[in-house]
């Protein structure tokens, strides 16, 4: 018996199956997460945000929901039950108003560190009266049920509505730190039926642009009206504490509205370093940065409530982090543990033969 020959023949048979196994237990462990694109007609899903099956469903396909508890008992104040059918996903139809408020978000949550374009299909009957939202966050309930507002997340939305006084508008939030700033854009021509919101961010330029086509009918997104393009560089954190480094920065940046490296607050304005920033910088002087993106979550979401219907999402990402499409990524330990047993592997045969 050839026990030299045994050996390296041992040896040719077991590290391909190594390889296989580690593969297999350290692959998924070593794997980073990243945004991905998807599309759903949300046309195909049974059931409703309460059931299991359906909540199994939607995770399937890369969804979830803010709130799957139904009506809330005891109180009986509130039902932010989604519903399908052939015709989409209907918020809100068992509750009105904030208490049948819900969305839908994106079960990755780091969407800020690539570029994307998002879009959804809404349908209302009575715009007045219903709310309908697209946009970027951590997509948690707060104030009024709306998505992060008086949190301390950061977050970014489009909400087309038709205000207490009948003046249709296109409203963007911004917020950050439990600092809302709303902005209203005049739209003549939004009113109730089938409209499409399109979000798409720039994660080298940090900025998001809102768009509308109005009156949609499927197929290409058709650019009606867009909202003022949104600057975003602020709801990212810093890695360092509050100091003077920190006050030179807003010095030299004082009235911009392009260089915004100091625009910690939007108590009082919005993407403009102002005194308020200062008053900000100097009650937090020597605490650490409050948190943002990329380390605070960044789903994207959509939702409303009175009966509006949702269709049609998508989100297709256009560059990864820094706007580089396929950039390098560094291989994970698992991973060199593998290429080195490959390695091993190709060198045993060789010595073999």
């Amino acid at each position: 018996m050839n026990v030299k020959a045994m050996s390296s023949q041992a040896l040719s048979l077991m590290i391909p199956r190594i390889v296989v196994v580690l593969a297999t237990v350290l692959g998924l462990a070593s794997a980073a997460t990243a945004a991905s694109s998807l599309s759903n007609s949300l046309t195909g899903f049974t059931g409703n945000s309460t059931l299991a099956g359906t909540q199994a469903a939607v995770a399937a396909a890369g969804l979830n929901f803010y709130s799957i508890t139904g009506l809330n008992d005891p109180d009986f104040t509130e039902d932010p039950t989604v519903a399908f059918d052939a015709s989409g996903a209907h918020f809100g139809t068992l509750w009105g108003g904030d208490g049948g408020r819900n969305y839908m978000r994106t079960n990755d949550s780091d969407y800020a560190t690539v570029s994307f374009v998002a879009e959804v299909t809404f349908i209302t009957d009575n715009l007045a009266d219903q709310d309908g939202f697209l946009g970027m966050g951590a997509g948690d309930t707060a104030l009024f049920g709306w998505p992060d507002w008086s949190t301390q997340f950061s977050s970014v939305m489009l909400t087309p509505e038709i205000d207490n006084g009948g003046i249709p508008l296109l409203t963007s939030m911004y917020t950050s730190n439990d600092t809302p700033i709303f902005a209203n854009t005049a739209a003549p021509n939004l009113g109730s039926g089938t409209n499409r919101i399109r979000m798409a961010y720039d994660a080298t330029a940090k900025t998001v642009n809102f768009a509308m086509d109005y009156n949609y009918a499927g197929g290409a997104f058709v650019e009606d009206q867009a909202a003022p393009t949104l600057n975003v560089s602020g709801l990212f954190a810093l890695p360092n504490t509050f100091d003077a480094a920190d006050y030179t920065v807003w010095r030299d940046t004082l009235g911009s509205t392009t260089d915004l490296r100091a625009n910690w607050t939007n108590a009082n304005s919005f993407n403009v370093i102002d005194t308020d920033d200062y008053d900000y910088w100097k009650l937090h002087f020597g605490e650490v940065v409050p948190g943002g993106w990329p380390v605070e979550p960044s789903r994207i979401f959509f939702g409303g409530d009175d009966s509006t219907i949702f269709k049609d999402f998508s989100v297709t990402v256009t560059a990864g982090s820094g706007g580089v499409v396929g950039a390098a990524v560094v291989p994970e330990p698992a991973s060199v543990l593998l290429i080195t047993l490959g390695l091993a592997y190709l060198f045993a045969l060789r010595r073999r033969g």
